[in-house]
C-alpha cells in the first residue's frame, strides 16, 4: 500500500525523524497531516477502529464497499463485537 501511494515503506524511520525534528508539535494531528497511510496498532485502539469500520460498512450509505465474494470477512466485519478490552469474534 506504501508503495502505491508512493508514500516511504520505511514509515517507522520517518516516525522517528518527526519525533527528533518536531518534538514540541509531533502528535497523531501532526502524522496525519505529513503521511497519508499512518500505522495504527489494533490492539491499543480496536474499539475506535471497529467503530469506524462498522459506520463506514453500514451506517454512511455504504461510503466503503466490500467485494461480495469476501463474504467471510463481510460477516466477520457486522458480527464482530467488543466486550471490555477482547475482541469478541
Amino acid at each position: 500500500m506504501f508503495n502505491a501511494l508512493h508514500e516511504d515503506p520505511e514509515y517507522m524511520k520517518q516516525i522517528q525523524y518527526y519525533k527528533k525534528a518536531y518534538p514540541s508539535v509531533y502528535d497523531l494531528q501532526f502524522l496525519q497531516q505529513s503521511m497519508f497511510v499512518i500505522p495504527v496498532p489494533f490492539s491499543k485502539e480496536h474499539k475506535n477502529i471497529l467503530a469506524h469500520c462498522k459506520e463506514l460498512l453500514e451506517y454512511q450509505n455504504g461510503m466503503v464497499a466490500i467485494h461480495p465474494r469476501h463474504n467471510k470477512l463481510i460477516t466477520a466485519l457486522r458480527t464482530a463485537v467488543e466486550n471490555g478490552e477482547r475482541l469478541i469474534r
